[in-house]
């Protein structure tokens, strides 16, 4: 290993127990470590975090200290090589390292925080009835990072059946975004005028006040995903 330059060093220290030792294998992994799936797949095989280390704990996993180092190391030749790493991965593993998850460290909506690998790929092989999909769901989030002190969702719905064809990552950024709303909370609507209290606005500051209020059509796609047909439906 140290030959083909993965193993920078090995060192044996003294264990915890008396007459035992332990064994510091460092691998180098720089293609596998710019991947945005790298904390995922470590954490899945079991590896545990300290600075800028990754440690391998034989008891956190069902893999062998063995199997971890080999998958890890036949990853990362793969990267180099330009192959595919799909077909060496456990099925357990695949869906974290999907190629088409986005690259989301330098992102801050809503959508970024909840949206993970694992979630990524399961809404990835479903679309809503009107062929509405989750790329096209967070496309806004990806072309727009935003910034950490004005989070937006980072996704929108294309009808109606994207908030439960979705609901995994929908109803995680509904909840951030609506102070913990939850779905199983009803939208209240009141339309009586003689029910607002404290109308009166201060002549000095208000000049006027325009309310503005717009409604989704049943069996229609909302604007992200809303054809010319449908709006000349509409229109007409």
């Amino acid at each position: 290993l140290k030959k083909k330059r993965i193993v920078s060093h090995v060192k044996q220290t003294q264990g915890i127990l008396p007459n035992s030792s332990s064994t510091r294998l460092c691998i180098s992994l720089p293609s596998l470590r710019k991947k945005p799936y790298f904390k995922d797949l470590i954490k899945q095989l079991g590896l545990f975090h300290f600075r800028d280390d990754y440690f391998l704990n034989e008891e956190s996993s069902k893999f062998t200290v063995d199997e971890k180092l080999s998958l890890l190391i036949e990853v990362e030749n793969n990267l180099v090589m330009g192959k595919p790493i799909r077909g060496i991965l456990p099925l357990s593993l695949r869906e974290i390292c999907s190629p088409s998850y986005p690259d989301l460290k330098s992102h801050f909506n809503l959508m970024s925080r909840h949206l993970t690998p694992p979630i990524y790929h399961r809404l990835s092989q479903v679309k809503t009835a009107s062929g509405f999909t989750i790329d096209q769901a967070i496309q806004t989030g990806i072309d727009n990072p935003g910034d950490p002190f004005n989070l937006t969702t980072g996704c929108v719905a294309g009808d109606e059946d994207s908030y439960s064809t979705f609901a995994e990552l929908f109803d995680k950024v509904i909840y951030s975004a609506n102070n913990g709303y939850t779905i199983d909370r009803v939208h209240c609507s009141d339309f009586d005028p003689f029910t607002i209290t404290d109308g009166y606005f201060d002549p000095n500051y208000v000049l006027s006040c325009q309310v503005m209020a717009a409604r989704s059509i049943k069996g229609f796609s909302l604007l992200p995903h809303c054809t010319t047909r449908e709006r000349r439906i509409v229109e007409t």
